[in-house]
């Protein structure tokens, strides 16, 4: 139950930042439009406009299960979601303002698509970084390292392997070096982690 909870509130809270994240985008995108000459007319609109786009906008985002994501494990998979539903909560905007007659102007939801995708995209891949580093400082601190380990193959399966051994509380292990026969990835790194050489380094 507790569980569900945090669960619920960490969404709930994800929510109310979205709402920021929109009317902010909505009265940034009007301010660059205009070069900061914000006449009374296009305010009146966006404030006329103001809550069904927010309205609108996070309908769509729950859509687009923006709210269901793992965001520390998010990827391109999940930055692929942001976008369209960026995109489409953008021309939505558009469309909610010819119905009301409160067009402001083309570039307008432009600048605000991309704006909006800053700030969604942004709050959210904020939080996987600071996961990621917290997660990393603290099992540097709380967790007995036992073996110092190597990982063969420099690929997608060794950086989810490292991945998962940087981030679990059970798996008491350091990841020193990858081994991997493809030349081109010698003296690389994959998340800090030195790509040694070849398998005749082992």
């Amino acid at each position: 139950l507790g569980r569900r909870f945090s669960i619920n509130f960490k969404r709930f809270l994800l929510g109310i930042i979205d709402v920021c994240c929109i009317i902010f985008s909505c009265f940034s995108a009007l301010f660059l439009q205009f070069d900061g000459n914000l006449s009374s007319m296009y305010l009146e609109k966006i404030f006329v406009l103001i809550i069904p786009i927010v309205i609108i906008d996070l309908i769509i985002f729950v859509i687009f299960k923006l709210y269901q994501s793992l965001w520390q494990f998010a990827s391109v998979t999940e930055l692929k979601n942001i976008i369209v539903a960026c995109l489409i909560a953008s021309l939505s905007n558009l469309l909610l303002s010819l119905i009301f007659n409160q067009y402001i102007t083309t570039s307008f939801y432009f600048i605000y698509f991309l704006i909006l995708i800053i700030t969604v995209g942004g709050n959210r891949f904020c939080y996987r970084i600071i996961r990621l580093y917290t997660n990393k400082y603290s099992n540097q601190i709380t967790k007995p390292v036992k073996d110092r380990v190597l990982i063969v193959g420099a690929g997608v399966a060794g950086e989810k392997v490292l991945r998962e051994i940087n981030n679990s509380n059970h798996i008491y292990k350091e990841v020193v070096c990858f081994i991997d026969d493809e030349p081109s990835k010698w003296k690389r790194q994959i998340h800090g982690v030195d790509i040694y050489g070849g398998r005749n380094k082992i």
